[in-house]
């Protein structure tokens, strides 16, 4: 008796030799009532029949219950891995190794790192490739994509996404209020725990020009030059230029009025202010009586104005007296203290009148002199002078002497150097943002770079031949280390002399092979 043969349906999986894409066909058991082969599209997941096509995008397949949805994480997981093995298969085989090594190496030791990653931390792996590229390239956004192609960060930072729409859309969600809070929640305690740091802070802006139509982009005039921006105000901490916090203003809203709610900001995160260094453009009368009753001790520089005027009627007649005489930083000044009563409250001020700049000063005086065709109105704008040229005024709420007061005010150069790393080596300027959350995302960006920029340069400069060197030439310097790809191993070059240098002054063991 012979047996009737049973046909049922199965699912056939073709593997493409060329590019290893498994691509599925559904066979139903019967076509005799006009069941048709199903194509299913490329095979995600064989094991858990995950399937991909155009028309369905991705969706589970079995032959009992047909077509069925797939989770939304599970499809975001999926389109990272497509996209990391996208890049596998199309980045060359010989790549950027040393310079991103050494990032990586130095901001875990310095432990920024886990600060970094408790920000967005399902997107970990996209903000430390970003900071990782404005440190280690100078191009826009638009070629991070390109950089981490060709770079060791692609297998240190597999799911970074880093084309250039998916790098706006991180930026607007790093720009969010809940994310700035968020790292500062856990930046602050690990600033307080560093090493030779202080609360003793350094208070000034900076205008970030744009063109662009977001609230916080306004016409600005600041020291007499026009423009549209926003300004940026940082707090560093004055002896090693740490950034400590930032926020920004729209651009046409004056320092002076920026600085109660600064103090504000830093007081609701813990962070209270021991002294600060402020520039003229803080210095008001409201300003210094808040600093007072904050208790909060200050030296602040006094704009040229009536006040200014008034005080050096008053106490600074014999000020180019030889008994004021002093020598600076090879510069030769004269400075006077004068206790006085300011807004009801006890404080002392330093006249004071550099030679060098007074000669300046004065030279480009003359040359203006002889160039003005009314010569009276010159006269008289000259008479009317506020202060000596190559004359200023520090406020002190404390009592220090002159040989204290000079280098303290001096530090504030150290606030101008945040702002050239800020500027220059992690390239926010042009702001290229059209929008007022990735304008936000690109600040807290930039911070975040800055401050491993400033740990990296702390953390090379305890070793004597790395000292002088700026951190971004000292990473850049790797990049003579090449990684080649084979197989499943990524293999480092040998190191030249600089490179050799670097490894050793830093006590590390050296690039070795990654297995990926």
């Amino acid at each position: 008796m012979s047996r009737k043969k049973i046909v049922q349906s199965y699912i056939r999986y073709n593997e493409n030799v060329t590019d290893g894409t498994c691509y599925a066909v559904f066979l139903p058991a019967d076509r005799r009532h006009g069941g048709k082969d199903l194509y299913l599209g490329i095979t995600v997941d064989k094991k858990n029949q995950i399937f991909y096509n155009r028309r369905i995008g991705y969706y589970k397949f079995t032959i009992e219950d047909g077509i069925q949805p797939v989770d939304p994480d599970i499809i975001e997981y999926y389109e990272i891995l497509k996209k990391r093995n996208k890049i596998q298969m199309s980045a060359p085989l010989v790549l950027d190794y040393g310079d991103v090594w050494l990032f990586n190496e130095l901001i875990t030791q310095t432990g920024i790192k886990s600060v970094f990653k408790e920000v967005l931390s399902n997107e970990s792996d996209t903000l430390l490739a970003l900071i990782a590229f404005k440190i280690l390239d100078t191009n826009a956004n638009c070629y991070a994509e390109r950089w981490y192609s060709t770079s060791l960060a692609r297998f240190l930072y597999p799911n970074a996404k880093l084309d250039s729409p998916r790098i706006s859309e991180f930026l607007e969600r790093l720009g969010t209020v809940e994310s700035k809070q968020a790292f500062f929640n856990h930046y602050v305690p690990f600033f307080k725990n560093l090493p030779d740091v202080s609360e003793n802070v350094l208070i000034d802006s900076t205008g970030l020009q744009t063109d662009a139509h977001f609230d916080s982009a306004k016409i600005s005039n600041h020291n007499g030059i026009v423009n549209k921006e926003s300004r940026l105000i940082y707090v560093v901490e004055r002896n090693t230029g740490l950034p400590v916090y930032f926020r920004s203003v729209p651009g046409n809203i004056v320092d002076v009025t920026t600085l109660k709610i600064t103090l504000d900001h830093l007081k609701a995160y813990d962070l209270d202010a021991k002294h600060s260094i402020l520039d003229a453009g803080y210095c008001s009368e409201k300003n210094i009586v808040e600093l007072f009753k904050k208790n909060i001790p200050f030296l602040i520089r006094m704009p040229n104005g009536l006040l200014a005027k008034k005080l050096i009627t008053q106490n600074g007649s014999d000020i180019m007296s030889t008994n004021n005489l002093i020598e600076y930083n090879q510069r030769v000044m004269f400075i006077k203290k004068v206790a006085i009563t300011l807004y009801d409250h006890e404080c002392y001020i330093y006249i004071s009148i550099d030679l060098e700049r007074k000669q300046d000063e004065e030279y480009k005086a003359y040359i203006k002199y002889l160039e003005n065709k009314d010569k009276k109105i010159f006269k008289k704008e000259n008479a009317n002078s506020n202060i000596p040229m190559g004359g200023f005024i520090l406020i002190s709420s404390n009592d220090m002497t002159i040989d204290e007061v000079l280098p303290l005010y001096y530090m504030r150069q150290t606030i101008e150097q945040t702002f050239d790393y800020l500027k220059n080596d992690v390239c926010m300027l042009p702001v290229r943002n059209s929008k007022a959350e990735t304008f936000n995302g690109h600040l807290l960006l930039s911070f975040m770079a800055t401050i491993a920029i400033i740990l990296i340069k702390r953390h090379a400069k305890k070793r004597k031949k790395l000292a002088k060197f700026p951190a971004t030439q000292i990473l850049q310097s790797m990049r003579c280390i090449k990684g080649e790809l084979i197989k499943n191993l990524i293999i480092p070059t040998e190191p030249d002399k600089y490179a050799n240098l670097i490894i050793k002054e830093l006590n590390l063991d050296g690039p070795s092979p990654i297995k990926i």
